[in-house]
């Protein structure tokens, strides 16, 4: 009997930052300022609702330097979108003893999770279409960035990583010791993450415009205390794999420079198969889909709802309500 196929799909997650510094001007205070960025961050999300809809219309055609890359929409539903994105090139072949070549278009599918204090994009890593889930990312990115921050926001991709390889790194330097720790947070982060790390680390980020952080050090005389089981670290290690950002660590080893956990990894989710090629049922034709699964029957349309559901449900690392 045949079984499902499982895709381990790339995940990303985007956060958001003020452009303006909030600083008295000559036109407006400080005051102002801080009260506008205060709405931009109410409203980040339905900003990039708006573009990821146009892009899901067909509106808007993602584009890296002078080439596009268009899209086949296959779903647009709750803040859940999902569309394949084609790669034109020309593909060499041999023919007649000699070598010709021809226009291809592979593809691959782009998931993009937009509902509240989520902000994930999986990318179907697939090399025929594009090299690597990195492009697809660098693409977005580029179509999204100007469009944003004309809006007043910064918009930063970055891969997740997964807490085990903070710790797959601490444990394989116990023997030296670990001398230095740092994490790194864009602010305003993902809720879940900034409204748990205090109000404090929230007025740094508004107050200079930076991604404030958190240092631990340990001198050559003092051991570093690190417990798996500690809530609060292992908080700031989650936090920081879903953001994506790497965590800077040096040993005690001589010689040793700093590690960075976290760099060149990223987390997979695994999606069945079967639930995309659903969503597709006439691959050849290029014309959007029904973006509310009308084409399929009822109990067969809540079975992929639920699926995606389930699948886009995998990207928190911080849960709602823990510490």
């Amino acid at each position: 009997m045949a079984t499902n196929q499982k895709l381990q799909i790339p995940v990303y997650t985007y956060e958001f930052m003020p452009v303006e510094k909030p600083q008295n001007t000559l036109f407006e205070s400080k005051e102002d300022i801080e009260k506008r960025i205060e709405e931009l961050k109410k409203h980040k999300q339905e900003i990039m609702q708006k573009y990821i809809d146009r892009i899901a219309n067909g509106e808007l055609v993602p584009k890296l330097g002078n080439k596009e890359f268009r899209c086949k929409t296959l779903y647009n539903s709750g803040g859940v979108t999902i569309f394949k994105m084609e790669n034109i090139k020309d593909e060499a072949y041999d023919w007649n003893f000699g070598v010709e070549r021809h226009k291809i278009g592979p593809n691959c599918h782009v998931i993009i999770d937009n509902r509240k204090d989520m902000q994930h994009i999986a990318i179907e890593r697939k090399p025929k279409a594009f090299s690597s889930p990195n492009i697809v990312k660098n693409i977005l990115s580029e179509t999204l960035r100007p469009l944003i921050k004309q809006e007043g926001l910064l918009i930063e991709i970055n891969p997740q990583f997964h807490p085990k390889d903070f710790w797959d790194f601490i444990d394989a330097n116990r023997e030296y010791g670990i001398k230095e720790i740092r994490f790194y947070f864009p602010y305003p982060n993902l809720p879940a993450i900034s409204d748990k790390y205090g109000n404090a680390m929230k007025e740094i980020g508004i107050d200079y415009h930076c991604m404030p952080g958190l240092i631990l050090f340990a001198p050559d005389d003092l051991d570093m205390v690190l417990d798996r089981e500690d809530p609060g670290l292992n908080f700031w290690i989650e936090a920081a794999g879903e953001s994506g950002i790497p965590v800077a660590i040096q040993t005690k080893k001589k010689g040793s420079r700093i590690h960075l956990v976290g760099k060149n990894k990223c987390v997979t989710w695994p999606l069945d198969k079967k639930v995309l090629d659903t969503l597709d049922p006439q691959p050849n034709k290029v014309q959007q889909q029904e973006l509310k699964l009308e084409f399929l029957e009822e109990d067969e349309k809540a079975r992929m709802q639920e699926k995606i559901t389930e699948f886009v449900n995998n990207g928190r690392f911080i849960k709602i309500g823990t510490v």
